[in-house]
C-alpha cells in the first residue's frame, strides 16, 4: 500500500515501532491511519510524542507559524486522536496509542455523532485485529510476560471465602479500588460496542466498562461519556461480575481505566484467548484450585470461563485447569455452585507499581526489551523510585484532586 511518508511515520509511532524493530508494520494500521487523519493532520501529529508539549514547541518542529499549527492541534484534541492537557494555564499535547486509546475513543464519540463513521473505522480495526495475533507473536516468544494490564478477581471469589488460601491484598478486591478514587465515568464498552456494528455482538452488558481519576475526567470533559457516583460505579461493576465479565485495569495500584471484558469481543482477552498469549496480562494474585472431593463434573464452570482453559477430565468426574493459560479472573469460582473451585496465591506473584511513575517506567523497559534484572533496567527502577518519593503524579486514587 502506497501512503504518504507522514502517514507512515505517525503511524509507526502510535504503535512504537522505533522501540520494536520486529514489529511489521501491515498496511491495515496505514488504512487506519489514513482514514482517520487528513494529510494536514498528519505532518503535524508525526511531530508530536508522548512527552507533553506545547503548541509553540510542535510549530517550530513543524517549521509553520503558530497560528495554523494550534487550530490543528486543537481540533484533533477534540476530536480525541490526540491528548490535550492544562498546565500552568498551558495547554500541551501528546500522541494517543492507538490502543488502548483512538481505537475505543473513536467508537464511543461516533455512537452518537456519526454511525457510518463508526462503521468504517470498526471494519478497518477489525482488519488490523485479524493480522495483530501473527504480527506480534514473535514479539511474545522470549517474553514470560508484559505488564501493560492487570486482572483484578471478581470480587465474590475472596470476599468472606472460606477456603481461600492466601492473604489477600487491597488491591486485589476491586470495592476497595473504587473505594480510593473519588472520579467516576462509565463507558459504554468499545469492544462490544465495535462487534455489534458488525454483527458479532454478544449479550453481555455494555454499559459496566469505566474510568476514574483523571481518565474519567478527561473523557467526560471530552464527551466521551458520563459522570457517576461511585454506588453507580459499583453496582455496575456488580452486574458484570454478575455476568461473567473480567475485571481488567492499568496495572497500577490506583488504576485509571477499568474494563469489563469478554472473550468474543475484547481486543485484549480475544488476543489472550484465540492466540494464546496469555502473557500479554498480568495475572491476578490468584489461581483457582479445582476441590476434587466435591467437583461432581457438571461442566458449570466450563461453561462461564472466558478463555476456554479449564475442561473435563477423561473419566468426566471433575474439572481440570490449565493453568499456562488461566489468568485468575475468578470468574469460574463465583459461578461454581457446588462450591468446588478456591482460590490459591500464585507462585512468584508481583504486586503492581504503587504510582504511574515506575508504572512508566515499567513499560519502557518493556518496549525496550531490557531484562529487568538487568543493571540498567534496575538503576532505572531505583532512580524512579526515588523521584517518585518527591513527585507523587496524582492520577488516581486518594491523593488525586478532581479536576473537571
Amino acid at each position: 500500500m502506497k501512503v504518504s511518508p507522514a502517514y507512515r511515520t505517525l503511524a509507526e509511532k502510535l504503535v512504537f515501532q522505533q522501540n520494536n524493530k520486529d514489529f511489521i508494520l501491515p498496511d491495515s494500521i496505514l488504512r487506519i491511519i489514513s482514514f482517520a487523519f487528513t494529510e494536514e493532520e498528519a505532518q503535524i501529529a508525526r511531530h508530536l510524542s508522548f512527552i507533553p508539549r506545547t503548541a509553540k514547541a510542535i510549530a517550530q518542529k513543524v517549521k509553520r507559524p503558530l497560528h495554523e499549527v494550534e487550530p490543528v492541534l486543537q481540533s484533533l484534541a477534540d476530536r480525541v486522536f490526540i491528548v490535550s492537557i492544562k498546565r500552568k494555564n498551558k495547554t500541551m499535547y501528546t500522541l494517543f496509542p492507538l490502543i488502548p486509546g483512538i481505537y475505543e475513543a473513536q467508537i464511543m464519540l461516533s455512537r452518537n455523532k456519526d454511525e457510518e463513521y463508526g462503521r468504517q473505522f470498526a471494519r478497518l480495526f477489525e482488519d488490523f485485529y485479524s493480522e495483530l495475533g501473527d504480527i506480534i507473536k514473535p514479539l511474545l516468544a522470549d517474553r514470560e510476560r508484559f505488564e501493560i494490564g492487570r486482572v483484578i478477581p471478581i470480587e465474590k471469589s475472596i470476599q468472606g471465602h472460606s477456603r481461600l488460601n492466601a492473604i489477600a491484598f487491597s488491591s486485589d478486591y476491586f470495592s476497595e479500588v473504587i473505594d480510593r478514587n473519588n472520579s467516576f465515568a462509565l463507558l459504554v464498552c468499545p469492544c462490544r460496542t465495535a462487534s455489534e456494528i458488525l454483527g458479532k455482538g454478544c449479550d453481555k452488558p455494555k454499559d459496566v466498562c469505566g474510568a476514574m481519576g483523571l481518565v474519567a475526567d478527561y473523557v467526560i470533559q471530552k464527551g466521551v461519556e458520563r459522570r457517576v457516583s461511585k454506588e453507580e460505579f459499583i453496582d455496575a461493576k456488580a452486574r458484570a461480575a454478575e455476568a461473567g465479565l473480567v475485571n481488567l485495569v492499568d496495572n497500577m495500584l490506583d488504576p485509571m481505566q477499568v474494563c469489563s471484558c469478554c472473550s468474543c469481543c475484547s481486543i485484549g482477552l480475544r488476543l489472550v484467548s484465540k492466540h494464546n498469549f496469555p502473557a500479554l496480562l498480568s495475572n491476578s494474585h490468584f489461581e483457582p484450585v479445582i476441590d476434587t472431593q466435591n467437583c461432581q463434573g457438571c461442566g458449570e464452570c466450563i461453561q462461564w470461563c472466558q478463555l476456554d482453559d479449564i475442561s473435563l477430565r477423561d473419566d468426566k468426574e471433575s474439572a481440570v485447569i490449565d493453568y499456562k493459560r488461566c489468568i485468575g479472573c475468578g470468574v469460574c469460582v463465583s459461578k461454581c455452585s457446588n462450591n468446588a473451585i478456591s482460590l490459591r496465591e500464585r507462585a512468584n506473584y508481583q504486586a503492581p507499581p504503587d504510582n504511574i511513575g515506575i508504572y512508566a517506567i515499567h513499560r519502557y523497559l518493556e518496549s525496550k526489551r531490557y531484562d529487568k534484572n538487568g543493571l540498567l533496567p534496575r538503576a532505572s527502577l531505583g532512580v524512579g523510585r526515588l523521584l517518585s518519593n518527591f513527585v507523587q503524579p496524582k492520577v488516581g486514587g486518594p491523593k488525586y484532586k478532581r479536576s473537571v
